[in-house]
């Protein structure tokens, strides 16, 4: 972090502008499974998709107070961004269609970009 003034001297009518390069992570996964009977044959459905980025940003801030501050504006950010999907059906033990997909990319500000840097997909289908 980089201040433009002293921080432990910081209140809301006295603010003391700064810049701080954060780092970020995000991740999330989302599961289903489902399962039903057709013409008397079991099927299953299994999907899961995940996606996470992780990078950094340049901000602003503005501290109120030596343990709090207000982000102002972002100047700068970068992340690599990965998705994966895997989706697979089963009529009874055998496999009928199975899908799966990861995507990476990069994205940057300013200017706003998205570059894909790999999209791998594997299909296999029992017809």
């Amino acid at each position: 972090m980089v201040p433009q003034g002293d921080i432990s001297k910081a209140t809301v009518s006295s603010p003391v502008p700064a810049q701080d390069v954060m780092r970020v992570f995000v991740s999330h996964s989302y599961e289903s499974a489902y399962a039903t009977n057709l013409y008397g044959y079991p099927v299953t459905a299994y999907m899961k998709q995940s996606v996470s980025a992780f990078g950094g940003m340049v901000a602003n801030l503005l501290y109120v107070s030596p343990t709090g501050a207000i982000i102002t504006s972002i100047s700068s950010a970068s992340a690599k961004n990965t998705k994966s999907e895997y989706y697979d059906v089963k009529l009874g033990a055998s496999l009928m269609y199975r899908f799966n997909r990861l995507t990476v990319g990069s994205t940057t500000y300013p200017p706003l970009v998205y570059a894909l840097e790999r999209d791998v997909v594997g299909v296999y289908s029992a017809r």
